[in-house]
């Protein structure tokens, strides 16, 4: 027997040809890499996106989003993420295409709070995940039993750009630039709540290009890609970073390479060699070969 969960599932609505409304659990509304999110992230929340310039050669658009990250029973200080995109695409001529997106994306109430001495009223501040890389403190008041919460405010700038050509045939040609700073980041409060003075390290960025069909659903087509990223620790939050790019976190660098190829229509293979070190902390080097079969119906 097996057992189905669904991850995604949301109400949709597009009353006017310039608006959309959706709300539920969804991918990340946001475009972008996998530098900030995981591809496979979903969400619970609600999105508005308008579209106030359309034209055969342009198109506008703004994204805003509000999602719920934890809720604190009887307390206000529910944790939240808040996020806005200014997304601008043009489509030129020879099959000539370029996006580029502005984000900012804020986090409510995540920091940690040290709980008085004798007491555990703060503990709820502590993040229910993390995976690693982010600035940590101590918040518990029982030197027996520590807890851990984030050091840093979290406000990123994101900024994500591509082009995308004809090359040969049906394959086409992208290259994505993505550029994160956690504008969020102030060293005093963060040295306040570690005890001792904290490097500032809270950019990253990626460079990915690819050659190939834009889509994998058909017998024979192809991908070919190359991608480089430099995630500093407190770049971004690092329980929601991709877990397989130095097996998940922040304060990672490295290089992807890999290719997809369609068996039969709807079914396809997709090879990665992804190899990654440690940037500050203690050192973990991790090189992986990943192997997906994927098929869709």
């Amino acid at each position: 027997k097996y057992t189905i969960a669904f991850d995604r599932a949301f109400i949709d609505m597009r009353p006017y040809t310039w608006l959309q409304l959706t709300g539920g659990r969804i991918g990340v509304p946001f475009f972008g890499s996998d530098l900030v999110w995981a591809d496979d992230l979903s969400v619970d929340g609600g999105v508005v996106r308008v579209r106030p310039f359309m034209s055969d050669t342009f198109e506008g658009s703004i994204v805003a989003g509000a999602f719920p990250l934890q809720e604190i029973e009887l307390s206000p200080d529910d944790k939240w993420m808040y996020g806005t995109q200014a997304l601008a695409e043009w489509k030129g001529e020879r099959e000539f295409r370029a996006r580029l997106g502005v984000g900012y994306y804020s986090y409510d109430n995540i920091v940690g709070v040290a709980s008085p001495p004798g007491s555990t009223i703060n503990e709820f501040t502590a993040p229910q995940f993390l995976q690693k890389g982010n600035t940590l403190f101590n918040i518990s008041s029982d030197p027996a039993r520590p807890l851990l919460g984030l050091a840093s405010d979290y406000r990123l700038l994101n900024l994500t750009g591509s082009v995308d050509v004809a090359a040969f045939r049906e394959a086409r040609f992208t290259l994505l630039g993505d550029y994160v700073r956690n504008l969020g980041f102030d060293g005093a409060d963060v040295a306040r709540r570690v005890g001792t003075e904290v490097e500032r390290r809270n950019i990253g960025w990626q460079v990915r290009a690819q050659l190939g069909t834009p889509q994998l659903t058909l017998k024979d087509n192809w991908q070919v890609f190359l991608a480089y990223k430099y995630l500093q620790r407190d770049a971004t939050l690092d329980a929601f970073t991709d877990p397989t790019f130095r097996l998940g976190g922040t304060d990672a660098k490295g290089y992807i390479l890999g290719g997809s190829y369609g068996l039969q229509r709807n079914l396809w293979t997709t090879l990665r060699w992804i190899s990654t070190d440690s940037i500050d902390g203690p050192p973990l080097k991790a090189d992986i070969l990943q192997v997906d079969l994927n098929a869709r119906f």
